[in-house]
């Protein structure tokens, strides 16, 4: 007898390889784009001679049309193919950053960040359906842990790169670069990427492409791994959020220069996602979840000490855990949708990006009426009972 062929790449083909190679790549320049930003506020807030708050807006835009991109891009990619989507996102992305460091009008500037963010949103939710349709079951969480880790280098490359280009040259010159290099890694995408073989598309009409958000909505199996996204990012975003002040003040009184070195952690990110595949091989995918889950509160919990190795060691474990349960949950979804499988990974990055646009304004009252102390214990109390809830649940 036959044996059966397994349906997808494995990882012994070189199309395993070249896709997670080359969305890794994509991963890299788009997140890259997205949060260039980051590090130039205060070179951008001179220059335009407006607050912070006002400034921040250019972040917030951008955060606020991508969650609208991945509403309305995962679900159009279950019905036109995902390669298109993965091309569209990288190109007009790349290209709206250079026509954003072309100009000098603010309010130019967060319009157009608006639309970036907007068409960015087609990437995550069009990459994890390409991954789920054209990787072997058997292989997918290796490759899911790939892109995971690919996006971790992306949001670090480009809050590092662009503060240091900014330094030495000026903020246009960091965005030029940016783009330039998205725009490249876009054509070599349109002739090395891999045609998608297994896709199938929804039929119907337009408006039944878009039910499958209320069809995910009903499975309580999805929505409790929905809910991950925004409480992974509620804890991660608040206490970077709120580092930088409380580093500022008594007993530490760190230079922002000072502070910004412990942005390097995030670096813990990059491994995280591949080790975490790999112990999913010896434990249950759910096990390893709630574990990364139960670390990244964990973590979270040691910021609280006035000891600055502790504070370091907290922040490493946070950035390795939230990454993790990041890559683990995204594994998850895609092993659980049947159908409509960009509008499940769309809603997945639609809560994710909700705990970072409202991570910030959560703890905002906590941070100014009770202090670090209190921020330290919320975020690390959700990750943790949510974990026992899952437990609880499972069992």
């Amino acid at each position: 007898m036959l044996a059966t062929q397994p349906i997808g790449y494995t990882i012994k083909d070189t199309a395993f390889w070249k896709i997670s190679i080359l969305l890794g790549a994509t991963s890299i320049f788009i997140f890259a784009n997205l949060y260039s930003f980051q590090p130039i506020l205060p070179v951008l807030a001179k220059e335009f001679n407006v607050s912070s708050t006002y400034i921040s807006l250019t972040f917030s835009f951008s955060i606020i049309g991508l969650i609208i991109g991945l509403n309305i891009f995962g679900s159009l990619s279950d019905r036109l193919g995902r390669k298109n989507f993965i091309l569209f996102s990288l190109f007009l992305s790349s290209l709206l950053l250079v026509c954003i460091a072309s100009t000098n009008s603010l309010p130019f500037i967060l319009i157009l960040r608006f639309f970036q963010g907007m068409v960015t949103g087609a990437l995550p939710a069009s990459a994890l359906a390409y991954l789920n349709e054209e990787i072997n079951k058997q292989d997918q969480k290796f490759a899911i842990a790939f892109y995971i880790a690919a996006n971790a280098i992306g949001g670090s490359l480009g809050r590092v790169m662009s503060g240091v280009i900014t330094h030495y040259y000026s903020w246009h010159t960091a965005l030029y670069i940016f783009g330039a290099l998205g725009l490249i890694t876009a054509t070599i995408m349109l002739f090395l990427l891999p045609k998608s073989n297994n896709f199938s598309a929804s039929k119907g009409s337009i408006l039944s492409t878009f039910s499958g958000i209320g069809f995910h909505l009903k499975n309580p199996i999805l929505r409790r791994y929905f809910l991950i996204g925004l409480i992974i990012q509620l804890t991660y975003t608040g206490i970077w959020t709120y580092l930088p002040f409380h580093l500022s003040n008594a007993p530490f009184f760190l230079s922002t220069g000072a502070i910004s070195s412990f942005y390097l952690a995030l670096m813990l990110g990059i491994p995280s996602a591949p080790i975490v595949s790999l112990l999913t091989n010896r434990f249950s995918l759910k096990f390893v979840l709630t574990s990364m889950l139960i670390l990244l509160g964990l973590g979270a919990l040691l910021t609280i000490f006035h000891n600055l190795l502790i504070i370091t060691v907290g922040l490493a474990l946070l950035s390795f855990a939230m990454f993790a349960a990041h890559s683990l949950a995204a594994a998850l979804i895609n092993l659980h949708a049947e159908s409509y499988k960009g509008t499940a990974s769309s809603l997945y990055f639609v809560a994710y990006y909700i705990g970072v646009a409202i991570g910030s304004t959560l703890f905002a009252p906590i941070w100014h009426t009770f202090g670090w102390t209190i921020v330290v214990i919320v975020a690390a109390l959700l990750p943790i009972s949510y974990a026992i809830i899952l437990k609880l649940i499972n069992d």
